[in-house]
């Protein structure tokens, strides 16, 4: 009976945990990777922003415009070289039902970001879900620059950015995406789901990823999608 007890609140517990706390948790964290023969800029300074998931649904996820505003004004305010957005910018598909284009107002909150060195995203699952298209030009209307299996140069540095599809909905092309990276030359790498390093080709650099959240929970078991 008592282990009865024990699994029902564990599932309880994790229930709580996955709807009623991760969706609305925003963790800040601060880490300084080492890159051996680093060829930027000493100190860069790069923000990394990820599953914004925005909505305007009562008790969903709960990022609002409002309180993604606040969130963008804390990372100007920390004054970061570029920002990296790794996907996952709208909570699920007609998820603003408000709004005739969610996407609109998203790009116009992120548009709000600022850094000399721009600011670059990926689609997430979420996003191709909604209309992934339509997200992207509405970001690129804003001046964030959006990488679909490509890569551009950093302006004013030896380094590259590269963007790759996502994993989950089938658009991921890692191979495709480096491309166009001169030999030797160092990278930094965005995607949306982590799943796709397992086809990345060795390049030197740094990969940033999401939709993870962090491990987050659902039903008390490992969300690993």
């Amino acid at each position: 009976m008592r282990w009865r007890l024990a699994v029902l609140a564990a599932l309880l517990l994790g229930l709580i945990w996955s709807v009623g706390i991760e969706p609305g948790w925003v963790a800040q964290r601060t880490l300084q990777p080492n890159v051996a023969s680093w060829q930027g800029p000493e100190g860069l300074k790069v923000a990394v922003a990820s599953d914004w998931h925005f909505t305007r649904r009562a008790f969903w996820r709960g990022m609002t415009a409002e309180r993604a505003r606040r969130i963008v004004a804390e990372i100007n305010a920390a004054q970061p070289d570029m920002v990296l957005l790794p996907g996952d910018f709208i909570a699920s598909q007609n998820d603003n039902p408000d709004t005739a284009k969610p996407e609109d107002e998203i790009a116009a909150v992120l548009g709000e970001l600022r850094a000399p060195l721009g600011a670059y995203a990926v689609m997430g699952n979420h996003d191709w879900w909604h209309d992934g298209p339509a997200i992207a030009a509405a970001l690129r209307k804003k001046g964030i620059t959006v990488l679909e299996n490509d890569a551009v140069p950093l302006k004013g540095t030896p380094l590259w950015v590269v963007g790759v599809g996502d994993d989950y909905t089938g658009h991921s092309q890692p191979k495709k995406a480096v491309a166009r990276l001169p030999a030797g030359t160092q990278a930094l790498v965005l995607m949306h789901d982590p799943a796709s390093l397992l086809e990345m080709p060795a390049i030197a650099g740094l990969v940033v990823a999401g939709h993870t959240h962090g491990g987050h929970a659902r039903m008390g078991l490992v969300h690993s999608q």
